[in-house]
């Protein structure tokens, strides 16, 4: 599940070109978030995980189940009942933006791996114009 998704995240750091390959396959791709543990009636309501980093805040995001229950029990203190959602990327980006916008929390996409990236409010935007509902290439 997403290999083509963990290729381009990993050659990402040596070859910036793959931006759009990468945010096409972050767009359709099925991810995972850690959220509040209750039942949710559309990823709009999702309530996200947040926690301190060096700079700022960060929403983590993953690939894969067993990434996003790893690092659930690397951090400290997680809140109780904290679970991974299994969310279409095209219905998780807005709703991260929507949690985002205008705050100093960024996505991070496979946080504590060695392909792991910081998307920026700017970056989801940009993703989503071009693969959202009305972008060019939907």
């Amino acid at each position: 599940m997403n290999e083509d998704l963990l290729a381009c995240l990993e050659g990402f750091r040596t070859d910036p070109a793959l931006v759009l390959d990468l945010y096409k396959h972050l767009f359709s791709a099925r991810l995972f978030a850690l959220v509040e543990g209750r039942i949710y009636s559309s990823a709009a309501e999702l309530n996200f995980l947040v926690y301190p980093a060096r700079k700022g805040r960060e929403l983590p995001v993953f690939t894969s189940k067993e990434l996003a229950e790893g690092f659930a029990k690397k951090i400290s203190a997680p809140p109780p009942g904290t679970i991974s959602a299994d969310v279409p990327g095209k219905m998780l980006w807005p709703s991260i933006l929507a949690k985002i916008a205008g705050t100093d929390i960024q996505a991070a996409i496979n946080p504590a791996t060695p392909h792991g990236i910081l998307f920026s409010e700017r970056m989801i935007m940009g993703m989503i114009g071009q693969f959202g509902e009305n972008g060019k290439t939907a």
